[in-house]
């Protein structure tokens, strides 16, 4: 576990002072104390130098353009065709079938993301300290996880429901209905919420510098120990189980499908040839008949 290093509250606040009249030493001094390591520090000082000048101003657009490209477009892609798939499936009722149900499911968790989540992404492009408080540092962060592990179990349900349907077609008429498929989707919706509470309990808001107060949402360091632990319990929840889960799913469904062509295949065979199946029929019969000592006459 890496410990904490303790630096003296008057160094920090000699390094902000110099940070906020941009001085040119300041990195020097970081190197003499070893402090480049110090990320949370080093963002810290580097958002206290006021960036007046057109260089600067430039430098930072050249670095915040490409994000805020990507983030927009997401936006405005994410929010219009997710929208418009939960108009689809809830406003005409022949698009209302138990797949589709899962879809709008699906829509939901990215239309809430684009809406909720990339604004604030946005927002930190732009400022290097949290402005939202201790409220939305937690549920924002609670939110993304769930947000993710519910698109996540919602492929694996419609994974699972296409499988069902593909390999058992005359029971899915009775099985995969709208009504269970709707208690399937609040299911799935609960068991999100439930798995993502670990995050509320090691994502803290945090109180820094010195000269000037900010706050930061980040990783609580007294619980360093527990984020590599988080990140495998998220790798599986969201990525490994699932994976697997729709890996075996969709396997089924291609076996199923590669069944079918091949009998279809064979079938057609003895439509377009009928000497192949009378051929067949004759070649079994001398079999039998030969296996009980019959002669032909």
């Amino acid at each position: 576990m890496k410990e904490s290093t303790f630096i003296d509250p008057l160094v920090i606040q000699d390094l902000e002072t110099m940070a906020r009249n941009c001085s040119g030493v300041l990195f020097d001094r970081i190197i003499e104390l070893n402090l480049v390591n110090n990320t949370d520090l080093m963002i810290r000082l580097y958002g206290l130098c006021p960036q007046n000048s057109s260089n600067q101003t430039i430098s930072f657009w050249e670095e915040v353009a490409p994000a805020l490209i990507v983030y927009t477009l997401t936006f405005l892609l994410g929010v219009v065709g997710n929208l418009l798939i939960v108009v689809a499936v809830f406003g005409y009722k022949r698009m209302k079938s138990s797949t589709n149900i899962f879809l709008a499911s699906l829509a939901i968790a990215d239309l809430l993301f684009c809406l909720i989540c990339i604004p604030v992404k946005l927002a930190k492009l732009f400022s290097f300290s949290w402005t939202l408080g201790y409220f939305n540092c937690k549920f924002i962060t609670y939110l993304e996880i769930v947000l993710a592990v519910s698109s996540a179990l919602n492929l694996t349900g419609m994974s699972m429901e296409r499988c069902y349907a593909i390999r058992y077609p005359l029971k899915a008429r009775s099985v995969c209905t709208n009504n269970r498929a709707q208690k399937s989707v609040a299911f799935l919706w609960i068991l999100s919420l439930i798995l993502s509470t670990p995050v509320l309990f090691i994502q803290v808001h945090k109180k820094v510098g010195l000269v000037e107060i900010v706050y930061w949402c980040t990783r609580d360091e007294e619980q360093s120990f527990m984020w590599p632990l988080h990140e495998i319990y998220v790798f599986c929840v969201i990525l490994l189980i699932p994976g697997v889960i729709m890996s075996v799913s969709y396997g089924l469904v291609a076996l199923e499908m590669w069944r079918c062509l091949k009998e279809r295949k064979n079938l057609s065979a003895h439509f377009v040839d009928p000497s192949l199946s009378n051929n067949r029929q004759e070649n079994e019969t001398q079999i039998l008949r030969r296996n009980r000592g019959d002669k032909k006459f």
